[in-house]
């Protein structure tokens, strides 16, 4: 049967699913403005975070394994649901999605980029450093 643990890692995952949903909304939006061209969109979510829906794809991951978890001790094996996090996480910041693609946003967008790499996190969503 379903138990708070189950229902908070639903919640997790509609976060996540949301999350992403609003900052690829958000990025849609700021493209289409006229004279947005070339710039960085530091609007919404991405204030907060240079990748916020990589972030929010690591919490979907986060969510899935807080529902295979077995607190109890009835479900010793979905402890291994944690390497999915873990795994995303290092792919995501450190392999296949963060690096490459900042060096992308560097080469198209120059110092506007280095400039919002200097004031926002790249993963973790925090309040942006103040501009200088």
């Amino acid at each position: 049967g379903w138990c708070l643990q189950d229902a908070a890692g639903v919640a997790i995952v509609l976060l996540g699913l949301t999350g992403e949903a609003v900052a690829d909304r958000q990025l849609q939006r700021f493209r289409r403005e006229v004279g947005n061209a070339g710039q960085v969109c530091d609007r919404g979510l991405w204030s907060l975070s240079r990748h916020p829906n990589y972030f929010c794809e690591w919490l979907v991951w986060v969510g899935i394994a807080t529902i295979a978890l077995g607190l109890g001790g009835d479900y010793p094996q979905g402890w291994l649901a944690l390497a999915g996090p873990v795994v995303m996480y290092w792919l995501l910041a450190h392999v296949s999605g963060i690096p490459p693609l900042e060096a992308h946003m560097l080469r198209s967008r120059g110092e506007a980029f280095r400039t919002y790499q200097a004031r926002v996190s790249a993963f973790w969503p925090m309040a942006p450093r103040p501009r200088d």
